[in-house]
């Protein structure tokens, strides 16, 4: 983190951008439906505070993430990094990470958190545009002072498929086969390499060899759109042609798989949450005021209680009953 925040401080003096138009650390803001915040786009730094993914148990008792000492460190980061210019003075106002990373890829924003799949040599090609001796540098896995780190276990699926009961059985099996069919290997190379000869001239090790033409109908025809459901594959966004930067993809991923953090609770859902979608607004908006200097700590806690002793001890009790129920 030490690191970290004294990288982004030469960002901040140096001016790479030039005219003051450098920008150290594009974030973003958030709804306050799921999670307070007050950004997003700051996992790796939570979890370098030892905050943890979203839910915790401590002796058999249920703690939120915002409920830890380690998140008030964390907002108090925050507060000094926004303080000393080092995050983008439009983080309050943007609304996804999409907007972060064009300000990251147009050689403004001189760090943001994303995905393997940003290290593609399309992106290094937009930023040596702007810069040609411009790089892309990934952080695996950032450490606290104290050697915390880590990454959020997810469900690991994107939904699931349903097929009418109005449908004939047979027309049901040929659905099945033909998303069973996209999975596979046969299918993964297509989408890959395209048609052999049109959108590449051959597969070798995952990677299509194809020429600039070739590139370019690939581009067209967006062979990669015919996966519908995908294969089992821990690399899913390694998906680079540049042999370099395809294995340093899988070595991050590699690295991050290793440095999981569970949520107990991911797997339940509590009632009260959804019908209170809102119940994290007041407090996202006076952890914002606080981090930018207009507010007190005092008001923070002062929400964090309300939340505690109202809305969220009720979706506290509907997680941790679930919970106990399978883990009697």
């Amino acid at each position: 983190m030490d690191e970290l925040t004294n990288a982004l401080a030469v960002f901040k003096e140096k001016d790479p951008a030039g005219g003051g138009k450098t920008i150290t650390f594009s974030i973003y803001a958030v709804d306050g439906i799921n999670s307070p915040g007050p950004f997003a786009g700051v996992a790796p730094i939570q979890f370098a505070f030892g905050i943890p993914n979203i839910w915790k148990l401590d002796n058999g008792k249920a703690v939120r993430d915002f409920q830890t000492p380690e998140y008030k460190a964390f907002l108090e980061w925050l507060k000094d990094s926004w303080s000393k210019g080092l995050i983008d003075k439009d983080a309050p106002v943007l609304k996804n990470q999409g907007q972060a990373r064009s300000k990251f890829l147009a050689g403004t924003a001189g760090a943001f958190v994303g995905n393997v799949s940003d290290m593609a040599e399309t992106n290094i090609e937009k930023l040596k545009q702007t810069d040609p001796n411009a790089e892309i540098a990934i952080v695996d896995v950032l450490e606290g002072a104290n050697g915390q780190k880590g990454v959020a276990v997810l469900g690991g699926y994107y939904g699931l498929w349903a097929i009418p009961s109005s449908v004939k059985e047979d027309k049901v099996q040929q659905i099945v086969d033909f998303l069973d069919f996209s999975a596979s290997e046969e299918n993964v190379a297509f989408s890959k390499a395209g048609v052999t000869g049109i959108h590449s001239s051959d597969f070798k090790e995952g990677i299509a060899v194809q020429t600039e033409e070739q590139k370019k109908q690939y581009d067209l025809d967006k062979p990669s759109q015919f996966v519908l459901e995908n294969r089992v594959d821990p690399y899913v966004y390694a998906g680079s042609k540049d042999p370099e930067i395809l294995k340093a993809q899988k070595a991050t991923l590699d690295v991050i798989s290793k440095a999981g953090i569970e949520n107990p609770f991911l797997s339940y859902n509590s009632a009260t949450a959804s019908k209170n979608p809102d119940s994290y607004k007041k407090m996202s908006a006076v952890m914002t005021k606080y981090v930018l200097g207009e507010g007190t700590w005092d008001d923070v806690q002062k929400e964090i209680d309300a939340w505690t002793n109202g809305t969220g001890a009720q979706i506290t009790k509907d997680l941790l009953d679930q919970y106990n129920a399978e883990h009697k």
